[in-house]
């Protein structure tokens, strides 16, 4: 049995209501210019022999199969920084966003394969294959993703240096519900798609295949 599993963390703020009163009267700074950049980092996958079949099993999470020989393990996190501006307006403060850089990066990519197989054996190569396309799903969804994290970026009204926001309370605060709003569900679709994606490698049709390439299981 070859199982997959995803440990993904999202970023979320408490939601905050845009206050629009005196936005208009932000002078803001027009000779500067809103940009935003999307990084993804994914590492080199590391090879993992030993554990047991007795323990990869204690760590699966589906059922497909009563025996767990295989598992790709991978971790996604999703972190921003943002630079801004903010300048003391009458009762509150005008903000506006100069740069927002967002980095998605796996921080670990681990394959498991019990140690009851040796290397030279047909299964040990079979079940490498199939996790290293577990690997490669996680690379290519990401890869996917990243234009929608841009157009998130872009395609709001941020609050720019030529489109300046206004609060009475706190502007970092408001500054962070806002990029939690333009990214955060794009994260969660990302984990909701690539969990979907692994899912087509683990179906019981796919281990037939896998089991069919070789006799010494």
């Amino acid at each position: 049995m070859l199982r997959y599993a995803v440990l993904a963390a999202v970023i979320l703020f408490p939601f905050v209501p845009h206050a629009a009163a005196s936005a208009a009267e932000c002078e803001g700074a027009p000779d500067q210019v809103y940009h935003f950049d999307v990084r993804t980092e994914v590492p080199a996958a590391r090879l993992d022999r030993s554990r047991t079949r007795a323990s990869l099993n204690g760590n699966a999470i589906h059922a497909l199969a009563p025996s767990t020989v295989g598992l790709m393990q991978s971790r996604l996190e999703m972190s921003h920084r943002t630079k801004t501006t903010t300048t003391p307006h009458r009762n509150g403060h005008c903000y506006w966003i100069q740069h927002i850089d967002v980095l998605l990066r796996f921080q670990s990519l681990d394959i498991f394969i019990a140690s009851e197989y040796r290397r030279d054996s047909c299964a040990y190569r079979a079940i490498l294959s199939h996790e290293r396309d577990h690997v490669r799903v996680a690379r290519e969804q990401l890869n996917r993703f990243a234009p929608k994290f841009r157009q998130a970026l872009h395609s709001r009204d941020v609050p720019s240096p030529n489109n300046p926001g206004f609060t009475t309370g706190s502007p970092s605060t408001e500054i962070e519900t806002i990029v939690a709003e333009l990214i955060g569900p794009v994260f969660e679709e990302l984990n909701a798609t690539m969990a979907a994606a692994q899912a087509q490698l683990d179906t019981p049709q796919e281990y037939a295949k896998i089991q069919a390439r070789c006799s010494d299981w």
